[in-house]
């Protein structure tokens, strides 16, 4: 489905392309959506902010897909209630929102596109629910450490490759909802433990 979506978008006169660089807020907390991002190539994180300046992610949006808030936002012409920003270097279309409803309504291919973002995104915000109830954060940020981490062709001492998750302490801290001195003291714990290895801008896992 993402696939074919990103063939037919490429087609769309009425569609335009953008290119945003890492770092960069496509989409602000409470502002107007007047487009609906659908990720040619790259990642954005959807986070939701707190009063006291965190952030959690929600989810991320991926090659051949979109923000299913701002599918709502844009059928029930709601601000925004999250911030999205670009997590590496985007690629992306931008889908007018008279376009998104008019499709909504008409097109069949684009209905299944966007029911389909919806069924995923449901269950992936389900699963996140499920581990800030019932997981600790030590719990939370090791699986998310595993998740996140890539492996590579560098090695530890004892000749094993390492897996490696080129994330700040900060940038993990707004994926698990939590400040960035908490998230320091726990991996300072765990390189203790033996478990990985900190470095400048990210995290050896030694235990993968």
């Amino acid at each position: 489905m993402q696939e074919s979506i990103i063939h037919w978008l490429s087609n769309c006169p009425e569609v335009k392309q953008v290119h945003w660089p890492a770092g960069q807020i496509v989409l602000y907390t409470g502002q107007a959506c007047e487009n609906l991002v659908v990720v040619e190539q790259g990642q954005i994180a959807v986070q939701r902010p707190a009063l006291d300046g965190r952030m959690i992610t929600l989810y991320h949006i991926d090659r051949g897909q979109s923000c299913v808030l701002s599918s709502g936002c844009i059928l029930n012409r709601q601000p925004f209630p999250a911030q999205a920003v670009c997590l590496t270097q985007v690629m992306a279309f931008l889908v007018p929102a008279p376009r998104v409803r008019q499709w909504t309504r008409e097109n069949e291919h684009w209905r299944s596109f966007m029911f389909e973002t919806l069924s995923q995104r449901l269950a992936h915000l389900i699963d996140l629910v499920d581990s800030v109830v019932f997981k600790s954060l030590p719990e939370r940020l090791w699986d998310w450490l595993q998740a996140n981490a890539e492996v590579t062709s560098e090695t530890h001492d004892s000749g094993v490759s390492c897996a490696i998750v080129a994330r700040t302490h900060q940038q993990i801290a707004d994926e698990l909802g939590t400040s960035r001195e908490v998230v320091s003291r726990l991996l300072k714990k765990m390189e203790r433990a033996g478990k990985l290895r900190l470095q400048r801008g990210r995290v050896v896992l030694l235990s993968y």
